[in-house]
């Protein structure tokens, strides 16, 4: 709540120029009330305690009867955790300006350093006796910061929106504000609480914003794309509302539109590599597979990191794939890996296209370093128990199955897929038993077995097992 006039860079470092000249001649010119002030704010903005402690110190000595300095003193020791020190300035303070807004919030400052966070919170109920209505919305807030140290969640809520009834378009309070609904999921709130908000404040686009995103999480996508396009038409500027417009529209399945959005984001803004990368999401969504690419290839080129690049070459070979052009799926999604080996969706799509190609040993490969990045991917093991079945290696493949169904062994589609396999590999009656076994755990099963495997429709012991379900 501290103020000071000093507006000037200039002024402000010729003011610390003299005092730190003056520090080391020992001497001090005469310097005012809001001089100090400024140094000791100065000091404090850069976290430079030890200095802003000399300032404090030289401005108590200057001006003797003036609590103001007693009251800054404090609130740097609390700030520093001396509160020995803090307390004995905030006792010293009092003698002087015992009512002083400045010192009850001090106080409370010191009290929440003591972990008295009750004390603190009556403190701070009190001090909004002593201030204006200008200032009673950051006595709401740092009310609201005492209930957060308390893990009160519902408590700092409630004081953030008084403070937000007060002061609609204080931004900090919004922003906590929206932090609590999406931590608690309370969007329905958030819809009627903002709505009050810009009843006062229509302009509001951070508002219109979270409002936006309240519907959009409640799935109103219609809603949430009139409240990010009001808040577009209030600040155009504002970057993040256009990322979410665009969520919107690819939640809604609209991925003209979202492509849109994120040509208007490259055009309006720096042409930043994630946004060519969404272009391409859409583009890719759209059919448009060499447009695609070539957004993610010009991604490449300006990301940093392994994960992001990984991720774009991952992308590059997921075109390739929807076009059956296997082989240069195959180079990208080794590109992929190249700098993100320890992912197992990359792994699996490697696989997936090698078996494409009929290059069964090597999807196998693929899908065995997947399962070692997690072993509870049952369908890891199905599709590896394919690769040995199209090699003509039933040993191997049943070995698969019993390896998967030891590692999950509440997996009904590896139990399910065992028995199928003996069933049509001549290992009828232990076929048999695992299939009715599977259908008492699953009898849903039932339905599919003959639109997957057709020829045991001429079974007579399968139909007699079936039949009991």
């Amino acid at each position: 709540m501290h103020k000071n006039n000093h507006s000037n860079d200039k002024v402000i470092q010729e003011l610390v120029d003299l005092f730190e000249t003056n520090l080391k001649e020992d001497s001090l010119t005469f310097l005012s009330e809001e001089d100090f002030e400024c140094l000791i704010d100065y000091y404090d903005q850069l976290a430079n305690t030890e200095k802003a402690i000399l300032a404090t110190e030289h401005a108590q000595n200057a001006f003797p009867y003036s609590g103001t300095f007693f009251i800054r003193m404090a609130q740097i020791q609390v700030q520093a955790k001396r509160l020995d020190l803090a307390q004995e300035a905030i006792q010293k303070a009092k003698t002087f300006e015992p009512s002083s807004p400045e010192l009850m919030l001090a106080e409370a400052d010191f009290l929440v350093a003591e972990s008295k966070y009750d004390e603190a919170i009556h403190k701070l109920k009190d001090l909004l006796n002593y201030v204006g209505k200008a200032e009673r919305s950051d006595v709401y807030l740092e009310v609201a910061d005492v209930y957060e140290l308390k893990l009160d969640k519902k408590g700092m809520a409630f004081w953030l929106k008084k403070c937000l009834s007060l002061d609609p378009s204080n931004e900090e309070a919004l922003n906590r504000y929206w932090n609590y609904v999406d931590d608690e999921k309370a969007y329905e709130e958030a819809v009627v609480f903002h709505q009050k908000i810009l009843d006062k404040a229509p302009y509001n686009f951070l508002a219109w914003n979270n409002l936006g995103n309240a519907y959009e999480e409640l799935s109103l996508f219609e809603e949430a794309i009139n409240a990010y396009e009001y808040a577009i038409a209030i600040n155009e500027n504002y970057y993040y509302v256009y990322w979410d417009l665009a969520s919107c529209y690819e939640k809604m399945g609209d991925w003209k539109k979202a492509k849109d959005i994120f040509i208007d984001i490259a055009e309006q803004f720096e042409q930043e590599p994630q946004v060519l990368i969404e272009i391409g999401k859409c583009e890719e969504r759209l059919g448009q597979y060499e447009a695609a690419r070539a957004k993610f290839k010009k991604a490449i080129d300006g990301l940093t990191g392994n994960v992001s690049i990984g991720n774009a070459f991952y992308l590059v070979a997921k075109t390739y794939e929807r076009e059956q052009d296997f082989i240069q799926a195959i180079f990208y999604y080794k590109q992929a890996l190249e700098y993100q080996s320890d992912r197992l969706k990359y792994w699996k799509s490697l696989g997936k296209v090698q078996f494409e190609l009929e290059y069964y040993l090597d999807a196998a490969g693929s899908f065995i370093k997947g399962i070692e990045l997690n072993e509870k991917k049952y369908k890891l093991w199905l599709y590896l128990a394919q690769c040995y079945q199209a090699i003509g290696k039933k040993d191997m493949v049943l070995n698969v199955f019993e390896r998967g169904i030891a590692t999950i062994p509440n997996n009904i589609d590896l139990q399910y897929a065992r028995a199928v396999f003996n069933l049509t590999n001549e290992n009828t009656q232990v076929g048999l038993e695992q299939l009715e076994e599977v259908l008492h755990k699953a009898p849903n099963l039932k339905s599919s077995i003959f639109t997957l495997f057709p020829e045991l429709e001429k079974s007579h012991e399968v139909l007699a097992v079936l039949q009991n379900f």
